[in-house]
């Protein structure tokens, strides 16, 4: 399992530790935010397309995942760090995960559209 602290993959570097997780003979699994957003004066990131196309590929099961704490940032007065997953969610689709019958294409293509579907958007 691995995960990404930004969806932005030039910011945060995640594909070292997907990389680090293809050797296993297991379903390989990778956490990534669809959002982070670092207040008023920082960086808003947002999960790209191209990113579940590469881990599909890749045969990598993406969890869809969002923060829900974060701390105000002690060195800015406008920006927040510390930004904490939603663990629970996380553990029950990491549950759900473990007796999903198909591969990690058709995993990721629910994950999105079960995400953007929340937030009122139609996937095609």
């Amino acid at each position: 399992m691995s995960w990404g602290v930004s969806p932005k993959r030039t910011r945060s570097y995640p594909y070292a530790r997907v990389y680090d997780t293809l050797g296993f003979s297991g379903k390989k699994v990778t956490i990534i935010p669809i959002i982070k957003d670092e207040g008023k004066d920082g960086d808003r990131d947002f999960l790209q397309w191209d990113t579940i196309s590469l881990m599909s590929l890749l045969g990598v099961y993406v969890i869809v995942g969002y923060y829900i704490q974060a701390d105000r940032n002690p060195g800015y007065k406008n920006k927040i760090t510390n930004q904490r997953f939603d663990t629970e969610y996380i553990k029950e689709e990491i549950q759900r995960l473990l007796s999903y019958q198909s591969d990690a294409l058709h995993w990721n293509l629910e994950q999105i559209d079960e995400t953007y579907s929340g937030y009122g958007f139609e996937c095609l």
